[in-house]
């Protein structure tokens, strides 16, 4: 949803003040034994502040793209120059099974 600048608010920090909301919303309406508010806010609570945790860490697919490049043991040509032996390995494979028939 837009703000007045134009800008949409992030989903991870408006599922996390809406769930902190609902959990304290909930704590309140339990000390006044009012239990449909409390319904409300605990039955909110669960999706809201569940989801904002699993996005806050959860990292970015940038993040992750820069983990599996720092973490690769294997460079690209080291895979390029397998994938060839591989298509070169099938390949004849193919040729052996076709003289068998």
């Amino acid at each position: 949803m837009p703000d007045e600048g134009g800008q949409s608010l992030p989903l991870k920090e408006t599922l996390l003040a809406t769930g902190v909301g609902c959990l304290l919303g909930m704590f309140y309406f339990y000390k006044k034994k009012q239990t449909l508010p409390f319904k409300v806010c605990y039955g909110l609570s669960w999706p809201t502040l569940g989801g904002g945790v699993i996005l806050a860490v959860t990292p970015t697919p940038e993040q992750m793209a820069q983990r599996l490049e720092r973490s690769s043991a294997v460079s690209s040509e080291d895979l390029r120059r397998q994938r060839e032996a591989n298509v070169a390995t099938m390949e004849a494979m193919k040729q052996y099974a076709n003289k068998q028939h």
